[in-house]
């Protein structure tokens, strides 16, 4: 299936610009990936800006790449992808017992959601009823995708970016 207008140079166009060193897409890619793939949506776009302002120069990544690479975990992505999180966080704690069918799972998390109060209060008030509902199997089951997604995006990246910008013969 073909979508107009969405081919490889259009998305080469959109994640390499003039005057950005390679490296610095390569880490906005794994950055924006890992951020993308822990359990922080709504709060992904504040913590790459912190990020951006406390890491040293030496470690600059492109932030509207590493935005771009936070949009896979969204609010019609993010249910199934944590219930992802939290089957592997159990089994990774090894709380066998505990594993639950999606519905299970489905029908808590729909009654975790906030439904009122302004942006900063619904995730705040989100956030901490997916901590007290699901706690750390989804953290503990979130990182090793993070790590792994965001590994292969930025071994992508590298690869990609190394078409475009082959290194000079020594």
């Amino acid at each position: 299936m073909r979508f107009p207008g969405l081919d490889r140079t259009s998305l080469r166009k959109a994640f390499t610009r003039e005057g950005v060193p390679a490296i610095e897409i390569e880490r906005g890619v794994a950055l924006g990936l890992f951020v993308g793939f822990t359990p922080t949506l709504g709060a992904q776009f504040p913590i790459l800006l912190a990020l951006r302002a406390l890491l040293p120069r030496r470690l600059r990544f492109d932030l509207p790449v590493s935005f771009l690479c936070t949009l896979p975990t969204n609010a019609f992505t993010i249910p199934f992808v944590y219930y992802v999180y939290v089957v592997t966080g159990r089994v990774v704690l090894g709380r066998f017992d505990r594993l639950r069918g999606f519905e299970v799972y489905s029908d808590r998390f729909e009654n975790t959601v906030a439904a009122e109060g302004s942006w900063f209060e619904r995730l705040v008030a989100d956030g901490l009823a997916l901590i007290e509902q699901f706690g750390l199997p989804l953290v503990v089951g979130s990182l090793p995708w993070a790590v792994a997604i965001s590994a292969l995006g930025w071994l992508l990246a590298r690869r990609w970016l190394c078409e475009r910008d082959p290194p000079a013969p020594a």
